[in-house]
């Protein structure tokens, strides 16, 4: 997020600044590998060395070129259009009640000064669209500062899910207050209990569907603060007890998910 929140400061120089590296960037992908085959290639073509020079930098431009037309398009489009993908799970001796039981996954939506309403709200209308029984979050409400928690909540409470919303602690959710994280959380939360949405730090929540029960573990594991080891597992004493435990958390890195699945989630 720029320290300036201006449209003209953006689209003076902060659009620009990041469309031209994202531009250099998708060029040198395919100029490098080009490089690299003339010069491995040289001694078989050394004779038509100036024929082959001109086609290269004819590719080359045409390379830059495609760069220069994808890059905005593919940003127009991120900003736009919001993707979803469409997971079903195999899980043997499930439950009945639990049978065709739609879980939305949703994660940093980070209201900011680049994140409008309309924004949120198209991000928002999608996951609704997607008909959920139950939505998740895996964290990152804001990107920074006091000023949009209550914008990030108001969006996050249209969400809607027969058997509720609930988020466990993500990054940038310890960050509205560089220096005081325990504010930071304790204002992001509350806000989002205002409208419905649960955030849980590290703790267990039980949900009924009908004869099933659905147990959640929210582990709060983040560049400022990751749950010890003791706590994970006094945390997950109450998995096989229940019909599905869930693991969730925000950075779901390699040996987190090697223990969820020695834990049984």
């Amino acid at each position: 997020m720029s320290a300036i929140e201006s449209p003209f400061f953006d689209w003076l120089l902060v659009y620009p600044f990041w469309i031209s590296v994202l531009i250099i960037v998708q060029s040198i992908v395919f100029l490098i590998p080009l490089d690299l085959i003339r010069l491995t290639l040289y001694p078989l073509y050394k004779k038509h060395r100036e024929n082959v020079k001109r086609k290269a930098s004819l590719l080359s431009l045409i390379i830059i070129t495609a760069s220069v037309v994808y890059v905005p398009v593919r940003v127009a489009y991120d900003y736009n259009f919001v993707s979803t993908r469409v997971t079903e799970v195999e899980i043997e001796n499930l439950h009945e009640d639990l049978e065709n039981f739609r879980i939305t996954l949703i994660a940093d939506t980070q209201a900011d000064w680049y994140t409008d309403k309309a924004r949120l709200d198209n991000y928002i209308e999608t996951a609704n669209a997607t008909n959920p029984d139950l939505i998740l979050m895996a964290g990152d409400v804001i990107t920074s500062t006091p000023r949009y928690i209550q914008k990030g909540a108001e969006g996050l409470g249209k969400l809607t899910a027969k058997y509720g919303v609930y988020t466990c602690v993500g990054d940038h959710d310890n960050w509205a207050y560089r220096e005081d994280n325990a504010r930071s959380l304790r204002e992001i939360s509350s806000a989002l209990s205002e409208v419905g949405v649960e955030m849980v730090d590290d703790d267990n929540r039980v949900i009924q569907v009908d004869s099933a029960a659905i147990n959640i573990s929210f582990i709060t594991y983040t560049y400022s603060r990751r749950i010890e080891q003791a706590a994970l597992e006094l945390l997950s004493m109450k998995n096989g007890k229940h019909d599905l435990d869930i693991f969730l958390t925000h950075q779901p890195n390699e040996r987190l998910v090697a223990l969820a699945e020695e834990l049984d989630y």
